[in-house]
């Protein structure tokens, strides 16, 4: 079995990470959140919790309205996209996963905020970069601009473009020059 580090989540006390995230999504949309959080509390376990709606359909109006932050409209993406049973099942597994020494590991999941200034040699993005899918001007959206230069400048020999910038890529004439998607946000252009 692979072994994975966490370098984003803060640990197995109901923690604070995007695992937490979308495990109590999946929880919200079931509408057995508030049994999970108080059995969580019963059982004396941090029971922070990292959805701030009551319902999925409060949820999913605000991802509509555009008014999640990054964090939370990634977590919403992953569950929608994956269904609550594949999440549930993914956060499972890679818990069970885990290793505590990041030298151990054969997959590292971190965020850009917790890997500044670190590198791999292989980096793949995760599908959470929402301002190119939704095809925002770099000047609208500079802080998520900044995160993803940060991410594909983490990787040494090899990087692994997310969807959105695979898709982004093909749809380029064969002839023409890649887009310089950062060159407003580094001030080059």
């Amino acid at each position: 079995m692979p072994r994975v580090y966490l370098s984003a989540e803060p640990g197995e006390d109901g923690g604070r990470g995007f695992l937490a995230r979308v495990e109590q999504m999946c929880k919200l949309k079931r509408g057995t959140l508030e049994q999970h959080l108080q059995a969580l509390r019963d059982s004396g376990a941090n029971a922070h919790c990292e959805v701030f709606y009551k319902s999925w359909q409060e949820l999913a109006k605000a991802s509509e309205d555009g008014v999640l932050d990054a964090e939370l409209q990634g977590a919403f993406d992953t569950v929608q996209r994956l269904g609550e049973e594949r999440v549930e099942q993914a956060v499972a597994a890679i818990r069970a996963a885990k290793v505590a020494d990041k030298s151990q590991a054969d997959y590292i999941f971190s965020t850009c905020h917790k890997y500044k200034g670190e590198e791999e040699d292989w980096v793949q993005l995760a599908d959470d970069f929402r301002p190119i899918a939704a095809g925002v001007d770099p000047n609208e959206d500079r802080d998520e601009y900044c995160l993803l230069f940060v991410a594909v400048t983490r990787a040494k020999k090899a990087l692994v473009l997310n969807r959105d910038l695979q898709q982004l890529m093909s749809q380029q004439d064969p002839g023409q020059a890649p887009p310089l998607l950062l060159s407003k946000v580094s001030g080059d252009a």
